[in-house]
């Protein structure tokens, strides 16, 4: 019989390793020698899978390693059989290592750089853990905490926080503007605006409508590096947090018309169903990284 699909047997890895092997090198010795074992085993498995198969796989009329049309097929399937084998294989080892992946929600206000020490200290006392950061507005990334997108969350609000948090601190808002380029006294103010959506672009146009203050936004940036910048150079006046200033940057003191902003509710939040004690640890550590820096009010 020679009808390869009439076969319903179990063949080995180890043939069809040692049949591709043949194949890729065209020589029983170089085969032996990649594989780690004696040619009289190449010749042994070769001769096994013909027998489970029942076909000639190597065209024996011809000098050297040659398929023959049924050897092609079974060479073609053996590589997809492999390839899964060892995808397998390599997957379980990977996951042995019982990774735990933190998905961390951080606001456009907060640089990414403020909260990599929590990260490295968390990490060094469990290696198993793994991060991966998410940049939002704050309302978003509280949406998708509560819908499980999200481990942990840093977010900032305009009110005391409506869930449990791990660290919850207010925080003043201030007026900057640029030492280098000090802007003039002009109508419509220009400012410097936060991400669309973002409690400090809320609290800073809400501050100058309620004030009846006209302003026109210069330029809107998501990320908070984008919006010191743009006030570094002297564009406009934006509202930073106490450790955000420094530089180039400076407080605008009262005089110069600028109306009072309300405070900022920073918070850190972790999902109701926390993978381990690790990623409550971390959530305290977040808390406790970026209030370090902060000028707060329990």
């Amino acid at each position: 019989m020679n009808d390869i699909t009439q076969f319903t047997g179990n063949i080995g890895t180890e043939l069809l390793r040692t049949f591709v092997t043949l194949v890729d090198t065209r020589s029983f010795t170089r085969t032996a020698g990649r594989l780690g074992i004696s040619q009289p085993t190449v010749s042994g498995h070769v001769k096994r899978l013909q027998d489970h198969l029942q076909i000639e796989l190597f065209d024996r009329s011809v000098p050297g390693v040659r398929l023959t049309q049924q050897g092609e097929i079974v060479a073609s399937y053996a590589r997809q059989i492999l390839s899964v084998h060892d995808e397998l294989f390599d997957r379980i080892e990977r996951g042995k290592s019982e990774t735990i992946r933190v998905r961390i929600g951080v606001p456009y206000e907060l640089r990414c750089s403020s909260i990599v020490p929590a990260l490295a200290a968390c990490r060094a006392q469990d290696p198993d853990l793994h991060f991966d950061i998410h940049r939002d507005i704050s309302g978003n990334l509280l949406r998708q905490l509560h819908q499980g997108n999200l481990d942990v969350c840093i977010a900032v609000t305009t009110f005391e926080p409506e869930t449990k948090t791990i660290s919850h601190w207010r925080e003043p808002m201030y007026w900057v503007s640029s030492r280098q380029f000090p802007l003039t006294a002009e109508s419509p103010v220009p400012v410097i605006a936060h991400a669309a959506g973002s409690v400090s672009r809320d609290i800073m146009v809400s501050a100058l409508r309620d004030a009846g203050i006209d302003f026109r936004v210069i330029l809107s940036a998501e990320h908070v590096s984008g919006v010191v910048a743009a006030v570094e150079e002297g564009l406009g006046y934006s509202v930073l947090k106490k450790s955000q200033i420094g530089g180039d940057l400076y407080e605008v003191p009262g005089d110069v018309g600028l109306p009072s902003l309300r405070e900022a509710h920073w918070g850190v939040y972790l999902a109701n169903d926390g993978k381990s004690d690790s990623m409550a640890d971390l959530a305290k550590a977040l808390g406790q990284v970026v209030m370090r820096n902060s000028p707060r009010r329990r």
